[in-house]
Order: structure tokens, then C-alpha cells, then sequence
């Protein structure tokens, strides 16, 4: 949970205008914030964040025993209705709050990343990232011969965790040990 408690608070910025919250991160305007509603939000973001990473986790283990393919099919919806969900509550939350007129920069969201992941997490998520990166790059060559749904599992792996590495060697370069 600690771990979602700090994602969701990557989405608050200390701005000139006082303390605002970005829900949709750089896609949008941010909205001022005071204590009450930054705790609000923060714990929202935080259970939501752990049922969709639920539905991840029960994603990954369905498609081993029916396949990639059927396995979307039966978590599309509730992927659908967690993302809906999300927007329609958050909609709710920021409703009343006034708009800040500053924007929030991926620059800004690697920096907190930077400043709030140990040095320990920073490493892991580094060597994750590389065996992770690696073990679809493995899926996807060792099926290539008779493609299939693992195919396409490796394929979207590569892209996904390759994508992670990406940020995660960003946000060790800006941590700055």
C-alpha cells in the first residue's frame, strides 16, 4: 500500500498558487488543493490503484491457463468500469476545487519519482526492468517460429517493460545519489 500511497502522491505539486493536484497528470489542468481534499484524493487514488493492479495480477495469472486473447475478452469490462470509474470520481472530487493555472511537466513527475523512491526501490525497479525486458524479448523470439498468443504477449512485454526501463534509468539519473 506504501507504494501506491507514493504514486498517488506524485500526482500533487507545490505551485505558486498554492498546493495542486493533477488527476489526469500532464493531460490536464491541475486543481488547488487544500489538507482535506489532498487526503481525499490521495486515498482514492491509492484503493484505486490497488484494484486495478489486482485485476493486472489476475490478468497475468488467467491468460497462462486460457490464453491472452480470452483472457481480454473477459477482464475488458472490468478494465472499462475501473477506468470509468476513476474519471467519474475524480470528476466529483475536483468538481468544486478551483483550476491552477500552472501546468504539471513530465520534468516534474520524474523529479518526485526521483525524490521519493529509496535508492533500494530505484535499483530493483533497474534490475527488474532489465529482466523483465528480457524475458519478453525471450517469449517473443522463442515463438516466432509458431507464432501465437504468446507472440503477442512477448511483443506488448518488450514494448511495456522496455518502456519502464526507459523511466526507471530517467528517474535514476535524476535522483542523483
Amino acid at each position: 500500500m506504501l507504494y501506491f500511497k507514493n504514486q498517488a502522491s506524485l500526482m500533487f505539486k507545490n505551485t505558486s498558487e498554492g498546493r495542486a493536484a493533477y488527476p489526469y497528470g500532464i493531460m490536464s489542468r491541475g486543481y488547488l488543493v487544500d489538507a482535506e481534499a489532498e487526503l481525499d484524493i490521495t486515498k482514492f487514488v491509492t484503493s484505486w490503484l490497488t484494484c486495478a493492479s489486482l485485476i493486472v495480477v489476475l490478468q497475468i495469472a488467467l491468460q497462462v491457463f486460457i490464453g491472452f486473447f480470452r483472457t481480454i475478452e473477459l477482464l475488458g469490462a472490468p478494465y472499462a468500469f475501473v477506468f470509468l470509474y476513476y474519471f467519474i470520481v475524480m470528476r466529483r472530487k475536483t468538481g468544486s476545487l478551483t483550476p491552477c493555472s500552472v501546468q504539471q511537466t513530465s520534468r516534474d513527475i520524474l523529479t518526485a519519482q526521483a525524490q521519493t523512491y529509496s535508492k533500494a526501490r530505484i535499483i530493483f525497479l533497474l534490475i527488474a526492468g532489465v529482466l523483465m525486458t528480457a524475458a519478453s524479448l525471450f517469449v517473443f523470439v522463442d515463438t516466432l517460429n509458431k507464432p501465437n498468443s504468446n507472440t503477442v504477449v512477448g511483443a506488448a512485454g518488450v514494448l511495456f517493460f522496455g518502456f519502464g526501463l526507459v523511466q526507471f534509468v530517467r528517474i535514476a539519473r535524476a535522483a542523483r545519489w
